[in-house]
């Protein structure tokens, strides 16, 4: 079998006919996103070519702390992303989705690394991907559950306001709130994996088959995937749902919810 297919600057460059063919679509329809197409383009150059070169030199140190310490980062930005364009103010919501993210996504990952065993456990080659997978994958579900759950406080105000008057608490009152926020967060990875080799050859799977891996092997690694972005989503958006709900409740037990 023939290794990957190097792509030279030239190739990278003429790449670049995509992202024209996107802003053409923006011109013909009028839809305003010429600048917004040309600033994600520069971001995404100017931000793939920086982590690759940190990368490299993590590769190249070869001790935990690097990988940690990387680890780390790319937590905090989960979490302050999660939070943006949330209906709770984000300062004081950015700790619990941080807590969050790294007790679900964090436990995830722990299994996986038992699972795979690279050595040393700390080997960026896996631990890296992985746990930005994990991460990227567990912030955009609990983000959609915590918007989820304001929207289903909000609509069942008066069903929970109703519990709170029986002498009901305010998780029994939020009850259904939080079951229907983590629901619609574990839409999209279920219908993921129901149509994932039918209609869509995810990106682990295909950057192993580009790069030479059997189909075989790439298909293992594929399923593992699928099933700890199960497990990091669920996790994650629970907690999270779980740690914003006391921010909709007052010490008196009265339903609050932020305009």
């Amino acid at each position: 079998m023939n290794g990957p297919v190097e792509l030279s600057i030239a190739d990278m460059i003429l790449s670049l006919s995509l992202v024209a063919i996107a802003i053409g679509v923006s011109l013909l329809r009028g839809l305003g996103l010429v600048r917004t197409v040309l600033w994600g383009t520069f971001r995404t150059v100017v931000q793939l070519i920086a982590v690759g070169y940190l990368l490299h030199a993590i590769f190249t140190l070869d001790r935990p702390l690097p990988v940690v310490g990387l680890l780390c980062v790319m937590l905090a930005v989960a979490g302050w992303t999660a939070t943006g364009n949330q209906p709770l103010p984000r300062i004081p919501l950015y700790p619990l989705c941080v807590w969050s993210l790294a007790l679900g996504a964090g436990a995830t990952l722990a299994v996986v690394g038992f699972l795979v065993g690279p050595r040393p456990w700390y080997d960026p080659r896996y631990l890296v991907p992985l746990g930005g997978i994990i991460l990227g994958n567990a912030m955009n579900a609990a983000a959609l559950g915590l918007e989820r759950l304001h929207r289903e406080l909000d609509q069942g105000r008066g069903r929970a306001e109703a519990v709170l008057a029986l002498g009901g608490s305010p998780g029994q009152a939020a009850r259904e709130a939080e079951r229907q926020a983590v629901r619609a967060a574990l839409i999209p990875v279920l219908n993921s994996m129901m149509v994932v080799g039918l209609v869509q050859l995810p990106g682990v799977m295909t950057g192993q088959i580009l790069s030479g891996v059997d189909p075989l092997t790439a298909v293992r690694y594929q399923a593992l995937v699928m099933f700890m972005l199960l497990s990091g989503n669920a996790l994650s958006t629970a907690l999270a749902v779980r740690a914003a709900r006391g921010r909709y409740f007052t010490g008196a037990w009265q339903l609050r919810l932020p305009r």
